[in-house]
């Protein structure tokens, strides 16, 4: 745990003092210090909190885009402040700076950042930004190329609008509650906020359509991102098998929900490990069906009718090996198979690392730390190096405010101390 931060010895200081040092306090590596990475130039405001807007905007930041983090002091508790990992690891590529929007003033010196910004995301409840003087209608005018992205629950229109959601209220009212479950089960949800993580990789991708818009002449937009929405989205084929063929999805399990596959299940092995296998077509069931012992000659239709007859075969065929010989022996087989992995093996897995998909970095307040690169690698770009979580709120305060948005150093200066700028 990290102490609660403590008033600094008061001093008598000269403004420029302070100034001239703070550059020295940047955290490093530098954010976007590599030019060829793919959204160098663009700049993105994000007023966005908790995981899907901070996900979303860790994602253009990752590929080069100069993120600002902008919060307030006040609202920055548990997963929103720099001390909680949680934070570190949605907030990475990012600089923070901090106001205080209800202060006299802040519009003033917010406008003035926002004018110089290609996108600005945001993920509170409907009418927040409205009420703070930050609407879509007020900033379209301060900025008319600027591309608006508000990531509420329901969305801004229609009677739940106002509804208060974090993912596993939207995993419960779009239906991913309702089919990750057991057969016959309706109470447990998907166990992680895997709408959040859709929402944020949905609306960088929808930011990068907008400015497309941008760079052939067009003005920037609002992008209405109903986080409900893309939760049903997801449910797609599930919802087109409802209105063609009458069916209603239901929770199975391991169950195939569209094609039925047979075997599509998960099996214990001799050491106590599972394996996740799967006969995608009746070939390939052929091939498993020789590994198990098992009529290879049944299709998709047959083997639906003796389900729990096959999946025995399968089960016994795995709890006789371990779970990494069972997977070695169906691959080699063009069997799908895998093993499921828990944390721990999942950061010692062989494929990530030949891939050098996790990394090592000496973070400011956490020290030394393992991180995740982006997951995908550029044949002609490099990401890395990746600039670290803020050590602390403001960190980029001056240089945001100074450089970017404009105001006087002094003005900052003072705007610090008397709560402007925290």
């Amino acid at each position: 745990p990290v102490g609660k931060p403590q008033p600094p010895v008061v001093e008598p200081e000269a403004v420029a003092n302070v100034v001239g040092e703070w550059p020295e306090r940047s955290t490093q590596p530098p954010v976007g210090s590599v030019g060829d990475k793919p959204l160098a130039g663009l700049r993105v405001i994000d007023l966005s909190w908790v995981l899907a807007g901070p996900f979303a905007t860790r994602l253009l930041g990752d590929l080069g885009a100069d993120v600002i983090k902008v919060q307030t002091e006040g609202r920055a508790t548990l997963v929103n402040q720099p001390d909680y990992p949680y934070y570190a690891v949605w907030n990475r590529s990012k600089r923070s700076a901090t106001i205080d929007l209800k202060q006299p003033g802040a519009l003033d010196a917010i406008r003035s950042l926002i004018e110089q910004a290609d996108v600005l995301v945001e993920n509170y409840s409907s009418g927040v930004l409205d009420r703070l003087g930050l609407g879509w209608e007020t900033v379209h005018a301060w900025n008319p190329s600027l591309v608006y992205v508000s990531m509420s629950g329901p969305g801004h229109q229609g009677p739940w609008k106002d509804v208060i959601s974090y993912a596993p209220t939207i995993h419960a009212l779009c239906g991913l509650t309702h089919l990750t479950n057991p057969e016959g089960g309706g109470e447990m949800g998907c166990g992680f906020s895997l709408n959040d993580h859709a929402a944020g990789f949905a609306s960088a991708f929808s930011i990068l359509a907008a400015l497309e818009v941008v760079n052939a002449g067009g003005e920037g937009q609002l992008i209405d991102m109903a986080q409900l929405e893309i939760g049903t989205y997801i449910l797609g084929p599930a919802m087109v098998d409802y209105f063609a063929n009458g069916r209603e999805a239901q929770p199975g399990g391991n169950a195939d929900g569209l094609a039925d596959r047979v075997p599509n299940n998960v099996y214990r092995a001799a050491d106590g490990e599972f394996v996740a296998i799967t006969a995608n077509d009746d070939a390939m069931w052929g091939r498993l069906a020789t590994l198990v012992g098992s009529d290879a000659g049944l299709d998709v239709a047959a083997r639906r009718s003796r389900r729990s007859e096959l999946d025995q075969a399968v089960a016994t065929w795995v709890g006789a090996r371990d779970a990494d010989g069972a997977v070695t022996e169906a691959q080699d087989q063009a069997v799908a198979a895998g093993k499921v992995q828990n944390s721990p093996a999942l950061f010692a897995d062989q494929q990530h690392k030949d891939r050098g998909f996790w990394r090592e970095g000496e973070h400011p307040v956490f020290g030394p730390r393992p991180f995740d690169r982006f997951p995908a690698i550029f044949s002609d770009s490099m990401l890395e190096p990746y600039g670290y979580s803020p050590a602390y709120l403001g960190e980029a305060n001056f240089e945001v405010w100074t450089e970017t948005a404009g105001v006087d150093p002094e003005v900052v200066a003072e705007g610090i101390g008397s709560g402007l700028f925290t």
